[in-house]
């Protein structure tokens, strides 16, 4: 019996090491079950559909019509609206520098019109930000106040744009990017004449920026300087006071307003009196006394730009 008690006893300690082994094993099993569970759980994919979903406006995919610099440089424009109004989206604008010649406080005002649908109806953005208006009474954007050289590129939306910007942005919405990082001075100089006379064009524009704190920022200056002689009616022979209708000969086409080129004065009982060079006044006959001015309409109006920028980023 006492040969037996020692091997009882290493009987005994192995079962018993035995099962503690088994419990410690089930004990790691059972955790790398939860743990594989657990991971299973968090990869699952939850899909939700319906119509109160929020999402993000701006992120809404829209077609986006895009001018660069180098389409803008191969133009040979001095001024950006002359390249926009070629494009398919922009219709014919309220205000030009061609129908604002009887347009005293508007004269030379260049707007955009995207869709026709009116110029206040246009947003016109820099760099994402609303721009000021140039029309008085009106959210109009006088395009001559933003320089052509410094532009990077030009984003035209024509679709949905009104759903964030507002019912300004119903036609569509033009955002100009500048260029924010310049290093190195440009400097451009056009000129650009007619050998029918009228319309010259001349323009000098100098752009300069460098970076700094290793290159965390940079700076742009910018100057430009526009001139445009315009155009008067009687430079071109179609809008002339001669006509040569038949080809055979000239022929003179009256065309007198109602107003006298002396003036007149209005008598009280409805009759307009014409004052004479020699001082004596006659009634009013307007195909002898009216004025005929198609000679002194411009077909485009002088203008005169003087642009300066700067700015830091």
């Amino acid at each position: 019996m006492l040969r037996l008690k020692p091997l009882a006893r290493c009987l005994s300690l192995a079962l018993s090491t035995s099962l503690t082994f088994g419990a410690f094993t089930a004990l790691n099993v059972s955790a790398a079950e939860q743990e594989q569970a657990s991971d299973s759980e968090q990869t699952q994919r939850l899909v939700i559909t319906g119509s109160r979903i929020k999402r993000g406006n701006l992120g809404t995919p829209v077609p986006i019509t895009t001018l660069d610099e180098n389409a803008i440089a191969a133009s040979g424009v001095t001024n950006i609206v002359d390249l926009l109004r070629t494009t398919p989206s922009v219709g014919i604008s309220g205000i030009s520098s061609q129908n604002s010649n009887f347009n005293v406080q508007n004269s030379g005002i260049n707007t955009v019109n995207l869709r026709n649908l009116g110029d206040a109806r246009t947003l016109v953005l820099v760099n994402g930000r609303r721009y000021v208006s140039g029309v008085p009474g009106s959210s109009a954007v006088d395009m001559n106040t933003i320089p052509t050289d410094l532009i990077e590129r030009v984003e035209i939306i024509t679709g949905g744009a009104s759903a964030v910007y507002g019912s300004d942005a119903v036609a569509g919405v033009l955002n100009i990017v500048t260029k924010q990082n310049f290093d190195g001075v440009a400097i451009d100089v056009q000129s650009g004449f007619s050998d029918q006379g009228g319309g010259d064009k001349h323009k000098f524009t100098l752009t300069a920026g460098s970076e700094f704190a290793e290159g965390k920022g940079s700076s742009v200056f910018h100057f430009a300087y526009n001139e445009e002689t315009g155009l008067k009616s009687s430079e071109r022979g179609i809008t002339d006071n001669f006509y040569d209708i038949t080809g055979e000969g000239t022929y003179y086409d009256y065309n007198p307003s109602s107003y006298s080129r002396e003036g007149m004065f209005l008598v009280p009982g409805g009759t307009n009196w014409h004052v004479n060079d020699d001082g004596s006044t006659v009634p009013v006959n307007w195909p002898e006394h009216g004025f005929d001015r198609s000679a002194y309409r411009t077909i485009s109006v002088p203008q005169k730009r003087l642009l300066f920028s700067a700015g830091i980023n």
